[in-house]
């Protein structure tokens, strides 16, 4: 879905209904993948990648976990903030496991 998403980015999902060119986000083999809505056919959402990489493929909608509302949502103001002193605590006790106890 580059470049609109890359690797690492946060998306905010919610279960919505679909329309033609929104983002949606669906399980696939155990994984939660990112796609465009190109159509539908009969009861199933056809799914394409915006690089055109893959071929746009039919998702049954109960894998569909929902429509992306917001791209990267911790970026950027008070939650954008929090989220980074977080996250680098985590990466801190991560590589000091014996400043735990």
């Amino acid at each position: 879905m580059r470049p609109l998403f890359r690797a690492g980015d946060t998306a905010l999902v919610a279960p919505s209904r679909l329309g033609r060119g929104d983002c949606a986000v669906y399980r696939a083999g155990g994984r939660a993948l990112l796609h465009r809505v190109a159509g539908f056919a009969g009861d199933r959402v056809v799914l394409r990648d915006d690089g055109w990489e893959l071929p746009p493929h039919a998702v049954h909608p109960r894998h569909i976990l929902g429509r992306v509302v917001s791209r990267n949502p911790l970026k950027s103001g008070l939650p954008g903030y929090a989220w980074f002193l977080a996250r680098g605590l985590l990466k801190w006790l991560r590589k000091n496991p014996s400043s735990r106890n």
